[in-house]
């Protein structure tokens, strides 16, 4: 994320999604504004 953020490629307002998937049928996701 930071490495992202520092090339510029989200700023201000910018919707970021984050999914995650693990073994068998774990899996977590989030929306963030930033």
């Amino acid at each position: 994320m930071c490495d992202a953020r520092d090339k510029g490629l989200y700023g201000t307002d910018d919707i970021i999604i984050l999914a995650a998937f693990g073994a068998g049928f774990t899996w977590a996701s989030a929306a963030i504004r930033w």
